[in-house]
């Protein structure tokens, strides 16, 4: 298996027939961030991937491996710090991306079997931190990788100004579902030829005839065609994927301003009340191109990965240091 990107790996003492192995495990259902990271890697290492709840199953995966990347620090961390057969020799990746910061798990990981955390958001990495002081000590090593995106797979489509707003993820509480209809609701009483592809609670504010709800989507690219507006009115985020491939599109972001949002995207995408949200909506700026290359220049697929890079480049040679 060869990864999509041309990318040249630094790790070029790994690239004979002794490379390590490495296990990749996750809970199913939740192995949706992993694909390019899996194919990059099985260019450097030996890799097993393990997206399964089947105890023997991971006991399996773990005791064949050299390295272990744990995708999210849910309870699978839990899990694997408590009662897997690691031992010193093995090299333990956690991957934190946010609702776990929030939960009881870092109270329950033991830290200390943990060779490098990665966070996806500097933010989340900082509220941890102030939750858990001592995991700076316990942790071996603590990263801020964001999310990438494969410009190949989501190329840019000049747009203009539209009546199309989108919204992507998952309909849960910190998607802000209420937020979104409110500030929709004031957007469609200015101007009724606006349409939202979303659906919840719509009767109730007069607005049902405006909304569209899609379901799941498989091809984003596809489904984002004919929409000209990307809207975000999460209280809750990391760094949210579902906003960058749309600007990777060209889709005009317009985000609501939670806890973080600064720290990831420039403020001209950024809303505080509802009133600036339909002024960013109905303002006459628009600029697809922009919305691509921010997405491009920060957060693209190849810069994570060369990020990915070094931090197991970085492990490497301490491992080889304490030999």
């Amino acid at each position: 298996m060869k990864p999509e990107s041309n990318h040249e790996s630094t790790l070029t003492g790994l690239h004979n027939d002794t490379r390590q192995k490495l296990a990749i495990l996750c809970a199913p259902g939740m192995e949706n961030f992993l694909g390019d990271i899996a194919r990059y890697l099985s260019a450097q290492y030996d890799v097993r991937t393990c997206f399964d709840s089947n105890n023997k199953a991971l006991n399996d995966a773990v005791a064949w491996a050299d390295v272990i990347w744990v995708e999210w620090a849910n309870e699978l961390a839990v899990a694997l710090t408590h009662g897997l057969p690691l031992s010193v020799n093995k090299r333990v990746i956690c991957r934190l991306h946010s609702y776990e910061a929030f939960a009881s798990y870092p109270e329950q990981i033991k830290w200390e079997r943990i060779d490098d955390l990665i966070f996806v958001a500097a933010h989340i990495r900082d509220y941890l931190l102030s939750r858990v002081p001592a995991l700076r000590s316990r942790t071996r090593r603590l990263h801020v990788i964001p999310n990438g995106v494969d410009l190949t797979r989501f190329s840019l489509k000049v747009r203009r100004l539209g009546r199309n707003l989108a919204f992507l993820g998952y309909i849960n509480y910190k998607k802000g579902p209420m937020l979104l209809l409110h500030a929709f609701a004031e957007l469609a009483r200015r101007d009724r030829t606006y349409r939202l592809y979303f659906e919840q609670m719509a009767a109730e504010r007069g607005i049902k005839d405006n909304i569209q709800f899609d379901g799941w989507i498989d091809d984003v690219p596809a489904w984002l065609e004919d929409k000209q507006y990307i809207v975000c009115t999460s209280v809750l985020e990391a760094h949210p994927v579902g906003i960058m491939e749309a600007m990777a599109c060209g889709v005009k972001p317009v985000i609501h301003n939670f806890v973080g949002a600064r720290t990831i995207y420039d403020g001209r995408f950024i809303w505080n009340t509802i009133d600036e949200f339909v002024e960013m909506i109905r303002s006459e700026e628009y600029d697809s191109e922009a919305y691509q290359s921010y997405i491009a220049t920060n957060y693209s697929l190849q810069r994570q990965l060369d990020s990915i890079d070094s931090m197991m480049l970085q492990g490497h040679e301490a491992l080889v240091t304490n030999k």
